[in-house]
């Protein structure tokens, strides 16, 4: 008999916009944080921006025939964060930064890093307390994008169990060259 291929099912987790829409909306300019836009009548014009890639996955999951409503359904769960968007935008130095009143003062626990490390915990504790699946599996089933050059280096070790999607792949523990700003 032929072996039947179940689809693999998805459930995308509706996040508050703090964590992902609210980004996109509050952009300084048009092609941060995104592959495409569409300044001509809905044609689009391809971005040459690297950190797009969040973004492009989450469009890309909503759109998915793998894609449940139902939680109950799923064997995966993606936590759609736009955390390389949040890092491009924060660490833009304007004067007055949107994303905080503090930001680029000097103070050591403004560093984008830790920033982005308390963004990602706070939203960890949104997801356990919001939705019943993180803890059920403590989070083996969730897939966690950190993208950005540091991306990985950003997750709090709650998210040690779950699989972190980085488009960066290095495993190294001293890896050769670096993504430091130069």
């Amino acid at each position: 008999a032929p072996l039947s291929v179940r689809r693999v099912r998805v459930y995308v987790y509706e996040l508050p916009g703090e964590f992902n829409t609210f980004l996109l909306a509050r952009r300084l300019v048009p092609d941060a944080c995104v592959l495409r836009t569409y300044p001509l009548a809905g044609r689009a014009s391809w971005t040459s921006t690297l950190y797009g890639a969040e973004v492009a996955l989450h469009e890309s999951l909503l759109a998915s025939p793998s894609r449940t409503l139902d939680p109950n359904e799923a064997d995966f769960f993606y936590v759609p964060v736009f955390g390389g968007c949040y890092i491009s935008e924060f660490n833009r130095p304007y004067p007055a930064h949107w994303l905080c009143d503090e930001c680029h003062k000097g103070k050591p626990a403004d560093l984008a890093s830790l920033r982005a490390f308390r963004w990602h915990r706070k939203l960890l504790h949104y997801i356990s307390h919001a939705y019943p699946h993180w803890n059920a599996s403590e989070g083996v089933d969730h897939l966690w994008p950190l993208t950005h050059d540091e991306g990985a280096c950003y997750a709090p070790a709650e998210l040690k169990t779950a699989t972190i999607l980085t488009h960066w792949g290095r495993t190294h523990l001293r890896p050769n060259g670096s993504s430091e700003y130069h």
